[in-house]
């Protein structure tokens, strides 16, 4: 099982930085979560790309050909990545309720 936890401590601020980890987890969770619910989610597009395989690179290095990544981030980029993930625990939340 998946811990979406320390995503969620990020996003309340108890935590400096974000568990990368949870932090995909829960953004792919809300993915499914809409398209399997037809609910609305506007995870994708420009910033929010980027931001999305930011998340990917530093969990699954390998698909850069690197041994590891630990993405630095712009102050945009952090707004956008709070943004999406509080809609998907919002998502999530709704989901589970239906």
């Amino acid at each position: 099982m998946t811990d979406l936890e320390p995503a969620q401590e990020w996003l309340r601020g108890k935590r400096v930085a974000l568990d990368l980890d949870a932090g995909l987890n829960l953004w792919n969770w809300a993915t499914d979560a809409a398209y399997s619910t037809g609910r609305p989610w506007n995870n994708r597009g420009g910033l929010r790309d980027r931001c999305y395989d930011k998340l990917v690179a530093a969990n699954v290095p390998w698909l850069l050909e690197a041994e590891s990544y630990h993405p630095t981030w712009t102050p945009r980029q952090l707004r956008a990545l709070r943004q999406v993930l509080s809609q998907a625990v919002h998502l999530l939340r709704a989901a589970m309720r239906d």
